[in-house]
């Protein structure tokens, strides 16, 4: 093709696109008022614009999250809408909503038709939703339900639910394709392609916890934060605070992170729970409150010995062979693989991101070990994170090793570890180190972390060390800001500090550079790029009287740094708050301290270490974390509570 006819190619393609973009405006802008009710005025929400509360009222029928009550009006919302949200997020609305429109226009007629062939009526259906500032709209969805369905009633309030869906709806609703007509609802202006979901307009409980966080006073979006966060498996309240998390955060970044996430539900999307709003919740089974571990009665599993297990782990300062080292020594026969198809750093950054980007490297690579192994006959399958693990690779280590107990363990929170809610009910045991999340989702039993053998010392029978204060880990999130005041602080009492600062790679250094103002003046001299030993780190701890540790903003649970300093006997300076809810806990041994603000007392300082009861230490053992995780309830037919 010639460059002259490619030109005009172009030219008449940008020109028909063109007038194809003005001509459905011009739609768009007639349709709008007819879909905010601006032609039926007693369809109008009297309580837009408002700030409610709900009310309960035994007296008064049944709302759509089956609760009795009313709203009431307690003011006027004050929201100001940021220049980003008014301007730059709806222009990306406008652009991605015609895109879509045009790019999907053969997929939306399939589906039309396969609507039509599968139970004749209407392709698509209107509900009556809440809106911006709790204005009605009309939102549209591809119909999956039968004619006979009750409308205006959410899934969750029906009475067996499959009943009413179609063959067609059941595909779309698994894929998410059912939403696919909200694109209009997206350019029309009455949506954003992120936010949260629209409610029912006779959700009230739903509608006043989300005015408790401003959530209703943004534009609803086809997928958000709580969707990539658990969806209906979430109860109103939790769903609610993380629609407000959302709100909080808003921002082209936040928005994009919920983009890439939201990818994978298009391939399979396991958490829409027909029958319930927060159905993990409903779970009887699930054992995961900090009251439980502290009384030590989840521990089911007395030995391994001579058990076979096949063990998946990301690499992280070498604890993934602590593990394996210490099951092999408890008499098991262990395979270990790294759970992620990817190690490099960069890779790893878009990992967080969206594991869809490596899904076919990923399934090959899981592929290829059980081709490897499928002759053994597994009694554990253990995973940690599971972030790069396939469902359908879950689905078939249940086909080729089927005596085998799948484990799951959490040493990350479930935010960080995009489609992994997917993936419970594919395990026998679940369990994790983050106290909130195993509050959030019951399904998963709380355990804390570990401390190796290597770092069970005996208490010193003197203060004499070389080190005051020492920090060894990965710096990422806001860890080099506090670690600058607590170097402020050391330096201006003339204290002894050892500091050991990892970056992943040069490339993160020169990110963080550009995008972290603490990392302006900072020589890439004061970061190492290579990991240091468990060995080493022992010994330099061993040296060191108080540790510092600083958990991600984003998590509730202890570190291993943390876990760590109980075998040593060593002080902690720490952020994490909900240290004071453990067994442990000795305002003498452990300091918490403001992440934004540092201030560390005189007192804590200059005193001992006070010991621990000996059963402390057994019990934040590795040998006690690996019979812990193994350890899990089934039902009477020796199968999953959770298998599907």
């Amino acid at each position: 093709m010639s460059k002259n006819r490619f030109k005009k190619m172009l030219g008449l393609s940008a020109a028909i696109l063109g007038t194809g973009l003005v001509i459905i405006s011009i739609v768009a802008k007639k349709k709008r008022p007819e879909s905010v009710y601006k032609d039926n005025p007693d369809q109008k929400n009297p309580f837009e614009g408002k700030k409610v509360v709900f009310v309960e009222d035994e007296t008064e029928p049944e709302n759509a999250d089956g609760i009795r009550g009313h709203l009431e009006a307690i003011g006027d919302s004050d929201h100001k809408e940021s220049v980003y949200s008014k301007y730059i997020k709806r222009g990306l609305d406008v652009i991605l909503s015609f895109g879509g429109l045009v790019v999907l226009s053969p997929v939306l007629l399939v589906i039309s038709l396969a609507i039509k062939i599968d139970d004749p009526g209407p392709v698509l259906f209107t509900q009556k939703r809440l809106g911006k500032n709790k204005q009605y709209f009309k939102l549209h969805k591809f119909r999956s339900m039968k004619m006979s369905t009750p409308h205006d009633v959410p899934t969750h309030q029906l009475e067996n639910p499959e009943q009413y869906i179609t063959k067609v709806g059941k595909f779309l609703r698994a894929h998410s394709l059912d939403e696919l007509p909200q694109i209009w609802d997206i350019f029309v202006g009455n949506m954003s392609v992120i936010g949260p979901r629209p409610g029912l307009w006779n959700q009230d409980l739903l509608t006043a916890e989300r005015d408790k966080y401003g959530a209703n006073d943004v534009k609803p979006g086809l997928t958000g934060w709580a969707q990539i966060n658990g969806r209906d498996e979430l109860e109103i309240p939790d769903k609610a605070k993380l629609d407000g998390e959302y709100t909080e955060k808003i921002s082209l970044r936040m928005d994009f992170k919920c983009f890439m996430r939201s990818l994978h539900v298009i391939g399979k999307d396991e958490s829409v729970v027909e029958g319930g709003t927060g159905e993990m919740k409903r779970n009887e089974n699930a054992s995961n409150t900090i009251d439980d571990f502290l009384k030590g009665n989840q521990i089911s599993l007395e030995s391994i010995k001579d058990k076979k297990i096949l063990f998946f782990s990301p690499a992280f300062f070498n604890y993934e062979n602590m593990i394996a080292e210490k099951m092999r020594e408890m008499g098991a026969e262990v395979d270990m693989y790294d759970v992620r198809s990817v190690t490099g750093a960069f890779d790893r950054a878009l990992l967080k991101i969206s594991p869809a980007i490596f899904k076919g490297k990923s399934q090959n690579y899981y592929e290829d070990i059980i081709e490897k192994n499928k002759d053994k006959d597994y009694d554990y399958i253990l995973i940690v994170k599971c972030d790069m693990t396939p469902i359908n690779i879950l689905e078939k280590f249940r086909q080729v090793y089927p005596n085998a107990k799948l484990c799951l363990n959490l040493w990350d929170s479930v935010e960080n570890i995009p489609g992994v809610i997917d993936k419970f009910k594919y395990f026998d045991t679940l369990h994790s180190f983050d106290l909130n999340d195993c509050e959030r989702y019951p399904v998963l039993k709380f355990r804390p972390l570990f401390f190796g053998d290597q770092f069970r010392e005996e208490l010193k029978g003197t203060d004499d060390y070389k080190y005051d204060v020492g920090f060894l880990g990965t710096v990422h999130s806001d860890r080099y800001a506090v670690i600058k005041q607590v170097q402020e602080i050391a330096e201006k009492r003339g204290l002894k500090c050892f500091w050991f600062l990892y970056l992943q790679s040069k490339f993160i250094y020169r990110f963080y550079k550009l995008t972290k103002k603490e990392f302006k003046a900072v020589d890439e001299s004061t970061f190492s790029f290579e990991k240091m030993s468990s060995a080493d780190i022992s010994h330099v701890v061993d040296e060191t009287r108080i540790v510092l540790d600083i958990q991600h903003p984003k998590q509730t649970g202890l570190t291993m740094r943390t876990i760590e300093m109980i075998g040593m006997n060593k002080k902690l300076i720490t952020t994490n708050e909900s240290i004071k809810k453990y067994d442990f806990f000795d305002e003498n041994n452990v300091a918490v301290v403001d992440r934004k603000n540092v201030q560390i007392p005189e007192e804590f300082l200059r005193t001992s270490y006070t010991p621990l009861p000996n059963d402390i230490y057994e019990k934040y053992s590795l040998k006690s974390w690996i019979l812990e995780v193994l350890s899990g309830k089934e039902n009477s037919d020796g199968k999953s509570i959770f298998a599907i």
